[in-house]
């Protein structure tokens, strides 16, 4: 089974309200994609993050990006999601990494359209 190769692409206005684009390798190397990110780059809006699906599902069905903050019942805080070159993990901010198990954790949110996460512990 092939990976999906899907981008996403987080932009925040001068408002501060948030528009999320997902893209696939495909549509991001087709020219109307192409348009569509140079137009938002030329606006009020800025681009907060772009960050990659790991081709895994939370336990509801959630895509997990890269960068998502997810709940484990076995973990004591919230882990983030982070890829270095062995592939995608989890990881608690501090030195504990776990890999990621679709059938266990909840994505709650993500580092870009939720900052407070980065300090919340689980209670």
């Amino acid at each position: 089974m092939n990976r999906i190769i899907k981008f996403r692409y987080i932009w925040k206005s001068s408002e501060n309200a948030i528009k999320k684009y997902e893209y696939t390798l495909e549509e991001l190397e087709h020219e109307d994609v192409a348009y569509v990110i140079a137009d938002y780059e030329a606006s009020d809006w800025k681009l907060l993050g772009k960050v990659q699906f790991t081709g895994i599902l939370d336990k509801n069905g959630k895509e997990i990006y890269e960068g998502d903050k997810v709940k484990i019942p076995s973990f004591p805080t919230l882990l983030v999601v982070q890829w270095d070159y062995h592939g995608f993990y989890l990881f608690d901010g501090i030195c504990n990494e776990a890999s990621i198990d679709h059938n266990e954790c909840e994505v709650i949110g993500n580092i870009y359209e939720n900052p407070e996460l980065l300090t919340h512990q689980n209670d």
